[in-house]
């Protein structure tokens, strides 16, 4: 047999485990609360059987190899990510919040991409427990499902390694531990730090402790999810909106980046870790912010001091290009000129590595620097110059892979834009619902822009845009080969 099931089952088996312990913390929320348990101990109860049943089918076949393969690691992912949305979805669905297993599905789907976007029209109709597992699963989803496996998990050894590779696919630095199990542990330590950082600084500004909990694990997972309809707008503070801009654009970082600057700050900058991306990353966000305030400003669409103007762009645009989602203000009233670079700040992302989403500031960077050498070289013809960022090692291998990357991007926008425009939703809906999917943010322009959900699709839109999330957030790669013919074979 040219796949190991018997190892590919033993692996999701131990998962699907491993994922019914992790839901016994939004149960216990539900206890603290009083709350009915029923909905998340029975969704408990079904994912545990199963990965225990799956454990027992996997023992029927006999696994010739101790190790996966890249094929195998590749279809390991994308199984892990695919039933993870399915039995967190299942709560949704059992307590009748949400009406069939497509809209849960959607929901915990978007809550394992950190998408954001959101079906549930009225969050007042959630017990605690269930607005607690909503951010949860963007918390686990943000640093990567695969990750925290990895770092739990010794029994996969090398294996780890191609589950690793699979899920992160993009161009980051070099690992920041020689066994991939540490540079896992330690990257959720960093989150887990920042995590609670962040917790602390907003029950300082007057949040409850459960609501500085949830909007934590939303920020920096890049994800948006909130306990209010309203959002981030429920909270009429500015140091509340600054504390999360500061956190956003954290989590829009490169991790491994954060690590080295955390560990030996001198050497993250003798090594030029902080120029190339990062230096790029921050600058787009304050010159777009201030883009987005002076068309505002002019055109007296934002009202109030400077300061709060300012703060309503820098908001939306931080929020809008980490794929956060968050919503304080109705940037849908905005000018067509905001609008159009919010758009473009959904597709261009946050850093490789980080928990945010869309094409990546460094493939940007990629790109340009291809481009500038190849007008280069039409002048020159000899002249012998490669793609080069401080802090990266870009190879041509990499310039290749990241110009496919740009052009499956904007062919998959393209394709998801047509399908929905097929069931009669408006092109500006179709296009930025797709964007915002496929890049992981959420919010979008027209029907599903703040403070509209995405409840209104019916089914097969919804199929749509959940697929979108999966082939974003795994970014193409590690899912689109699982169609070609050639994966199959021998």
């Amino acid at each position: 047999m040219f796949l190991n099931l018997g190892l590919i089952l033993s692996i999701i088996s131990v998962y699907l485990m491993f994922l019914g312990v992790l839901e016994t913390v939004p149960l216990f929320v539900s206890l603290l609360y009083h709350e009915s348990i029923i909905p998340l101990a029975e969704s408990i109860a079904i994912t545990t059987i199963s990965g225990a049943l799956l454990y027992l089918i996997s023992k029927i076949f006999k696994s010739k190899q101790a190790e996966l393969r890249y094929r195998e690691g590749f279809l390991v992912v994308t199984l892990i990510w695919l039933i993870s949305a399915f039995f967190y979805g299942l709560p949704f669905t059992i307590s009748g919040v949400l009406p069939n297993i497509v809209d849960s599905y959607f929901e915990a789907m978007s809550g394992f991409t950190t998408t954001g976007a959101t079906v549930i029209d009225n969050l007042s109709n959630l017990s605690h427990g269930l607005i607690f597992l909503r951010s949860y699963t963007q918390w686990l989803g943000g640093m990567g499902i695969i990750v925290l496996t990895v770092a739990v998990f010794p029994f996969l050894g090398a294996s780890g390694v191609q589950l690793f590779s699979a899920e992160s696919s993009g161009i980051t630095l070099t690992k920041i531990k020689p066994r991939i199990k540490e540079t896992a542990l330690s990257l959720w330590i960093v989150y887990f730090v920042l995590t609670l950082a962040e917790v602390t600084l907003l029950i300082f500004g007057g949040m409850s402790p459960f609501d500085a909990v949830i909007h934590s694990f939303s920020t920096l997972s890049t994800g948006g999810f909130s306990s209010y309809n309203d959002n981030i707008a429920h909270f009429n503070s500015s140091y509340i909106r600054i504390v999360i801009i500061i956190f956003m654009i954290l989590g829009g970082m490169q991790f491994t980046l954060l690590y080295n600057i955390f560990k030996n700050p001198k050497d993250a900058i003798k090594k030029n870790y902080l120029k190339g991306e990062a230096n790029t990353y921050l600058f787009i966000l304050l010159f777009v912010s201030l883009l987005v305030f002076i068309s505002n400003r002019i055109n007296f669409v934002s009202g109030g001091s400077i300061f709060q103007s300012y703060l309503a762009s820098l908001f939306v645009t931080v929020s809008q290009i980490t794929s956060t989602g968050f919503t304080a203000y109705n940037f849908g009233n905005w000018t067509i000129f905001s609008q159009l670079l919010i758009l473009s700040a959904m597709v261009i992302g946050g850093m490789a590595g980080s928990t945010g989403g869309g094409i990546k500031v460094i493939r940007f960077i990629v790109i340009y620097k291809a481009i500038k050498v190849e007008l280069y070289k039409m002048i020159h013809p000899n002249l012998v110059k490669e793609v080069e960022v401080p802090g990266y090692e870009i190879t041509r291998a990499i310039v290749r892979n990241t110009l496919i990357f740009f052009c499956i991007y904007i062919f998959a926008a393209a394709i998801s834009s047509l399908l929905l425009a097929f069931f009669n939703i408006d092109i500006i809906t179709a296009i930025s619902a797709s964007i915002a999917c496929l890049s992981n943010t959420g919010p979008g322009l027209g029907l599903v822009a703040p403070p509209n959900t995405f409840g209104f699709f019916s089914a097969i839109p919804k199929i749509i845009l959940t697929f979108d999330m999966i082939i974003g957030r795994l970014e193409f790669y590690t899912m689109i080969v699982l169609f070609l013919s050639i994966f199959w074979k021998r």
